[in-house]
């Protein structure tokens, strides 16, 4: 699952002062979700942005997974353990025998 905003062909861009000069791209880990807005949103565990002025955040995949929110990237399940799901916030130990 992504959270995906339709708009058009620029960033969406934030200001978070009430009389702003310009305006700031959201930074890795965190997106906008519409133009004029005032802050920006954190992604939540599972998901990551690795760049900034992000308008999506996307999940991880099986075998990876984000824990922290605001995450950048995903990263692998260690030894013995496993992610059956997109957006895994923890892995699983595998089975005896397996």
């Amino acid at each position: 699952m992504q959270f995906n905003f339709d708009i058009g062909s620029h960033p969406i861009k934030y200001s978070g002062a009430s009389v702003a000069t310009v305006c700031s791209d959201c930074v890795a880990g965190k997106l906008s979700a519409a133009e004029g807005a005032a802050a920006c949103f954190n992604c939540g565990a599972g998901k990551y942005s690795e760049v900034s002025a992000a308008t999506v955040c996307t999940d991880c995949v099986a075998g990876k997974l984000s824990a922290a929110v605001r995450g950048t990237a995903c990263f692998y399940c260690g030894p013995c353990k496993y992610s059956g799901a997109s957006d895994a916030t923890v892995c699983t130990d595998c089975g005896a025998g397996k």
